[in-house]
């Protein structure tokens, strides 16, 4: 599932902010104890996380594809 509109750009993701979620949003497994919203709204968080960390590695490789040209 995209969740990216290719019709409209997203703006530059700034490395520090990636950075501190992933260190505040971490991969991880659920735990047990966990409720099952809990889980649900871990898993929303990280799905927020990854996709900003599939755009900054976007846009960095469109930035050194242009550099490169």
């Amino acid at each position: 599932m995209t969740i990216r509109s290719n019709d409209r750009p997203f703006p530059p993701i700034p490395k520090m902010l990636l950075e501190a979620l992933n260190e505040r949003f971490p991969e991880r497994c659920p735990d047990i104890l966990w409720e099952d919203r809990e889980v649900w709204a871990k898993f929303g968080e990280r799905r927020v996380v990854r996709f900003l960390n599939s755009e900054f590695k976007r846009q960095n490789e469109n930035i050194l594809n242009r550099e490169e040209s």
